[in-house]
């Protein structure tokens, strides 16, 4: 295949930003990879180049970038973590060179020429005419003088005022940057940090409140079975009561009908008896 095929399949750059902290003289990195694992990253430092590939995830990403402005860091103290799909690199930084300020371009001088020259020439004619009245004339006065004499030009200063910031201005403002950025940093964490906590909190207190429902549901079934105990136990010591009453009604009632009860005599027929019309007791 081509170069250019080669080159059209190369996985792209994901997103990144450097930022240099001069006060706490920290160097921090943010890599943009959504929906990235953090076990999917292969990240290497070294003290001037940070290299990063994401080839074992679905989004794959290819970076190999050197610290801007000349930035040498410590890559053996180097931590790494992920905020919500940004990979946040820092490291200390070893050396940081100053920062050159950099003046505008100037507009070259020849541009203005032309134009010099044509007031000049425009001047001249109009100027030799006053100074031909004015000698004609015998005009000696200063008021004369000041007319006919060309217009001054403007003494240039010292200071140049195309010159840009000077280089502890540059670091002030870049010091200022870092900071604020670095505050709103920590107000964003600190509200995410707030929010986490709100939410542990909120857990908690729904596992306390469905412990103590859990409580209370075992405390009613405790106390449902001591109910049915005691009314069970209650039920039996009715029975056993109400079984004691029935046996000594039983037994008065049955001792004096057997003692009222005659006792059965055995009777026979003969047969002179019956035809007699009598009958014989036997005893």
């Amino acid at each position: 295949m081509s170069t250019a095929d080669d080159d059209r399949e190369a996985p792209p750059a994901p997103p990144t930003k450097f930022r240099c902290n001069r006060t706490r003289m920290v160097l921090s990195i943010r890599v943009t990879l959504h929906h990235v694992a953090a076990a999917q990253i292969n990240l290497t430092t070294t003290p001037t180049t940070i290299k990063l590939d994401t080839l074992k995830s679905r989004r794959k990403f290819v970076m190999d970038r050197v610290y801007p402005r000349g930035v040498q860091c410590d890559d053996a103290r180097t931590t790494a973590k992920m905020e919500g799909g940004v990979l946040v690199v820092e490291m200390p930084i070893t050396k940081l060179p100053p920062v050159v300020p950099v003046d505008p371009p100037k507009p070259p001088p020849a541009a203005d020429v032309p134009v010099k020259k044509k007031k000049r020439d425009a001047e001249a004619p109009a100027t030799k005419r006053k100074r031909e009245s004015a000698a004609a004339d015998g005009e000696t006065s200063e008021a004369a003088a000041e007319a006919v004499a060309p217009p001054k030009k403007a003494k240039k200063s010292g200071v140049n005022s195309s010159a840009g910031p000077s280089e502890e201005r540059l670091h002030q403002l870049l010091d200022d940057a870092t900071e604020t950025a670095e505050r709103r940093r920590e107000e964003s964490l600190g509200k995410m940090r707030r929010f986490e906590e709100a939410e542990e909190d909120e857990k908690r207190k729904a596992a306390d409140r469905k412990a103590e429902r859990e409580r209370q549901k075992t405390k009613l079934l405790e106390t449902f079975r001591r109910q049915q105990a005691a009314t069970k136990t209650e039920k039996l010591a009715q029975q056993k009561a109400q079984k004691a009453r029935q046996t000594p009604a039983a037994s008065a009632t049955s001792t004096p009908t057997a003692a009222k009860a005659p006792a059965k005599k055995r009777v026979s027929f003969s047969n002179e008896a019956v035809v007699g019309g009598r009958s014989r007791e036997r005893r």
